[in-house]
């Protein structure tokens, strides 16, 4: 049981707020590195990977990171990972070829992949209950400050020079030997009761992990799509792109923070439909705008379902996990995440460049309307079969 400060509970939240970087670092320097590679065959798509190729390694290797945590420790899958993250993140600083700086990048997805899964299994062996919910919420919030402060630093060193945006990765190197010092196991893996497959919420597991693949879909608009926004307004200086960005992920973070109370309130299935029509509305108000002004309102009002969509699916996920399952669990869900996050690059690119920007976000928002209206049909569904 959490007691009411743990140390090891501000160490897991800090390596959860790292986890951003992984693609949020890089937007910002997206267009100078554009520039710089114009030259190579297929750069524009190259160049989006940069960001994106993360998100493809952590889909394919969270779930074995899952389940090598459930079976060796979680702590052992966090301080490797973190010691990696720093490595190949901070990498690209030095790295002349864009082939090598994607190779990098790969290998920042498989950290990212042991931080967030083990990272997420603690958070659950620490807590129960309530408790549970509003650290689960506290975890997506260090998330979202990560992307406040993070792109926004990295904004500021791409204003000088692109490559000086992998800097932002050396300032991990501190959690390190915290996590190695400070972070133990709950429960030994040899002496916990083992758990079987046949234990996993298969319907409950599926549909969050599809729910999470579709909201990371609809987030990476703002990374990938509000510099043209910007654009189209006449500003597109790098350091403006991660002051947006970094703005809606605080109003994601901020409302993370009320998870606890929220969830006590509403169902998850309710609070799949709140997160993303919230999504939907401040993606339509992003597409209107004609001012910098109106576009940041539009991201404060998404941003509010960016902070309760994942914390949401956690919670709705873990709450009746077994001990045994409960780094697959998070392995599957940060893989979802991740997925949702590379296959952004191909959704938004199919849109095409002509109608990159308010477009893009108008798309985004039909594909959260959907959500919400399939979440509104499970819902009276559930109530008329639960009305005599």
């Amino acid at each position: 049981m959490m007691r009411s400060f743990d140390p090891r509970v501000a160490i897991l939240l800090a390596a959860s707020s790292v986890t951003i970087m992984a693609g949020a670092v890089v937007a910002p320097a997206l267009p100078a590195m554009r520039e710089h590679f114009s030259g190579l065959p297929n750069a524009n798509v190259l160049v989006l990977l940069v960001m994106t190729l993360p998100g493809l390694v952590i889909a394919v290797a969270a779930p074995f990171m899952g389940l090598f945590a459930d079976r060796f420790g979680r702590t052992r899958d966090l301080v490797f990972g973190l010691a990696l993250f720093v490595v190949a993140g901070a990498s690209g600083y030095a790295l002349e070829s864009l082939h090598a700086i994607l190779v990098s990048r790969a290998l920042v997805g498989l950290a990212v992949a042991c931080v967030m899964t083990a990272a997420t299994a603690l958070l659950v062996d620490l807590t129960e209950g309530m408790a549970r919910n509003i650290v689960i919420g506290q975890q997506i919030a260090a998330t979202g400050l990560g992307g406040l402060i993070f792109p926004l630093l990295a904004g500021v060193l791409a204003h000088y020079d692109w490559r000086a945006a992998f800097l932002a990765y050396l300032l991990p190197v501190v959690l390190v030997p915290l996590a190695w010092a400070g972070v133990r196991d709950v429960i030994k893996p040899s002496r916990a009761v083992p758990s079987s497959l046949a234990e996993f919420p298969v319907g409950r597991g599926l549909a969050t992990y599809a729910l999470a693949v579709l909201g990371m879909i609809a987030l990476y608009a703002v990374p990938l799509q509000i510099p043209y926004v910007l654009a189209g307004m006449g500003n597109a200086s790098p350091v403006m792109s991660g002051l947006e960005i970094g703005i809606a992920s605080l109003s994601a973070a901020v409302c993370s923070l009320l998870f606890g109370k929220l969830r006590s309130w509403c169902s998850p299935m309710a609070l799949v439909a709140i997160s993303f029509g919230a999504m939907a509305a401040g993606y339509v108000i992003v597409s209107q705008a004609s001012d910098i002004m109106t576009a940041t309102i539009g991201l404060v009002v998404a941003g509010v379902g960016f902070g309760i969509n994942l914390p949401n699916l956690t919670s709705w996920l873990q709450e009746t996990m077994p001990f045994g399952l409960r780094g697959r669990a998070a392995g599957g869900l940060t893989s979802a995440v991740s997925l949702g996050q590379f296959v952004s690059t191909f959704f938004y690119g199919a849109i095409g460049p002509e109608r990159a920007g308010a477009t893009a976000f108008l798309f985004a928002a039909g594909l959260c309307a959907i959500v919400v209206a399939i979440a509104a049909l499970s819902l009276a569904a559930r109530r008329a079969v639960a009305t005599p």
